[in-house]
């Protein structure tokens, strides 16, 4: 947690939960669901916020620029109604010029921008690893994060009428 922060968890069961289709609880703190989608845009903003460009596309732009793409992402059920996502993005790195010590700025800017979280909408998610590979002299930046969700009561009814079906064909 950044600056002194603390969070106090708060432990309630499903039939507590009156919530929206939209609302969903994330670490006990009633914050909205995210997605990877989110995260990424939540990357992009925070490069932007330093006054780095951020690109769409790898073709046809100025540099210096980033390029931000989803490189791997897994969902884990870790109880009844929790899953667990973790995923890698990479962000490219494409300087105007070929300077070492421009490189060491930009990583060492990345390395305390993803130091340990990342802002995703009202939530956090947390910044695993951050790693960093120069292939063909452009540096890319892995950064690991995950996070945990309550999955939707919906989905969980959804799960037990498909057991149901699977398990004794009713």
């Amino acid at each position: 947690m950044k600056g002194g922060e603390s969070y106090e968890a708060i432990y309630i069961t499903s039939k507590q939960l009156h919530l929206s289709r939209d609302e969903k609880v994330y670490l006990g703190r009633g914050l909205n669901m995210i997605n990877l989608y989110n995260v990424r845009t939540a990357i992009t903003e925070a490069l932007e916020k330093e006054n780095f460009q951020v690109v769409e596309n790898k073709d046809g732009f100025e540099s210096p620029a980033f390029f931000i793409e989803l490189v791997n992402s897994t969902c884990k059920k870790k109880r009844k109604s929790l899953q667990e996502i973790s995923a890698t993005f990479n962000i490219r790195y494409f300087p105007k010029e070929d300077s070492h010590s421009e490189f060491v700025q930009i990583v060492d800017r990345l390395n305390s921008l993803f130091d340990t979280t990342l802002k995703v909408k009202e939530s956090y998610v947390m910044v695993n690893k951050l790693t960093l590979e120069v292939k063909d002299d452009i540096p890319s930046f892995k950064v690991d994060i995950s996070y945990e969700q309550i999955i939707a009561e919906e989905n969980i009814k959804d799960q037990k009428i498909n057991e149901v079906h699977f398990r004794g064909g009713v």
